[in-house]
């Protein structure tokens, strides 16, 4: 992530910014944390063949989370292969990265909601235990 303005420190936002009106931002990955109602399950095999693809052609999406919480909304496999990889290899840096265990994120305060056709604070939606039903 390149900026014109000075630098900050290691992987953080200038202060007073809204990281979500940034399109991403670089964040450690120990302070994204999992969705404990996320649907999808992740096979050790599934994890370790993202592990591969990320040693082999670096990290190339960007992951999606939260704001405020930091709770991961989209990634939760990716995030699980580059801890394990960090666990192997802790110096390991994705290219333009501050450092490492820092990974790129998109965050959102907010979505879009099909039932009401309106923008809302995630706080806002009912979430359903079985993922089926999401609306505000």
């Amino acid at each position: 992530m390149t900026d014109s303005a000075a630098p900050v420190p290691l992987g953080t936002l200038p202060p007073d910014t809204d990281p979500t009106t940034l399109p991403a931002c670089w964040w450690a990955l120990l302070d994204l944390h999992p969705w404990e109602g996320n649907p999808q399950v992740h096979p050790p095999a599934q994890v370790a063949t993202l592990t591969a693809g990320i040693r082999a052609h670096g990290f190339t999406t960007v992951l999606q989370a939260h704001w405020p919480t930091c709770t991961l909304i989209a990634g939760h496999a990716r995030r699980e292969a580059l801890l394990g990889l960090l666990e192997e290899e802790p110096e390991y840096v994705i290219p333009g990265s501050p450092g490492p265990g820092y990974v790129p994120v998109r965050f959102y305060g907010g979505t879009w909601c099909c039932g009401c056709q309106g923008y809302h604070p995630v706080g806002e939606y009912t979430w359903h235990p079985d993922g089926s039903i999401v609306g505000s």
